[in-house]
């Protein structure tokens, strides 16, 4: 049986049947449960370094066998805290909180009220970016050491045009053939709304909804196994 590790925030967990919307990841286990192996450690509010922790720990489980891993990449700091103090006042209120404290500096002290995301609006400093960005480098450097096919995107969008002349370097180095681009350093937020508009994302809300999640399934991620997995 072909192994998938999946790694992402909100928008590439795995969803209940009382969620708001279905997962992409959903239509993936509901298609493949009898033929693939699906691992998926995505989750709510994880940043990069999350992210990778996980997917890393789970690929050593695994003594590296799995054929393919696919990551939506998250917010360049989450602005979990308006400081220091108030993050760690949050870890510890949190029924899961202790995944954030080893990657603290993705959320907290970055210019963002409380419990928001950076997006292109609410910039972070070049700091943040550079983080997160090596996170990115690195994961990808580890799975191109132990040969193992890998698919990465954006969730939405992160990188500002000073961002990126920044960092060109470093992003050229990691943006390739495994990295899936729908145009300049858009994600699959922008993908759904050029598909849907106004009704891709939830109202009030930022995240897709359960026709954007289909969409995004059927026209990038199944496709693609069909094509590389199976």
């Amino acid at each position: 049986m072909k192994k998938i590790v999946i790694g992402g925030c909100s928008f590439s967990q795995f969803m209940d049947e009382n969620s708001p919307w279905k997962s992409w990841t959903n239509l993936l286990e509901e298609e493949y449960r009898e033929s693939i192996g699906i691992s998926n450690t995505a989750k709510s509010s994880y940043g990069q370094g999350a992210i990778v922790e996980n997917v890393v720990h789970d690929i050593i489980i695994k003594n590296y066998q799995v054929d393919l891993v696919i990551i939506q990449w998250s917010a360049i700091g989450r602005g979990m805290g308006i400081n220091q103090k108030d993050f760690y006042k949050k870890v510890l209120d949190a029924h899961d909180g202790g995944h954030m404290l080893t990657n603290s500096i993705e959320y907290f002290n970055n210019g963002i009220s409380d419990d928001e995301i950076s997006n292109r609006i609410n910039r972070i400093s070049n700091s943040f970016v550079r983080h997160s960005l090596i996170q990115i480098k690195l994961l990808k450097d580890f799975l191109t050491l132990h040969k193992i096919p890998h698919l990465f995107y954006w969730g939405w969008e992160q990188l500002t045009d000073e961002s990126s002349e920044e960092y060109r370097s470093l992003i050229e180095s990691i943006y390739s053939n495994s990295w899936w681009l729908p145009d300049g350093n858009t994600g699959m937020s922008e993908y759904v709304v050029k598909k849907f508009g106004n009704t891709a994302l939830l109202p009030m809300d930022f995240h897709p909804t359960t026709d954007s999640h289909k969409y995004f399934y059927d026209t990038i991620i199944n496709p693609y196994i069909k094509n590389n997995l199976l």
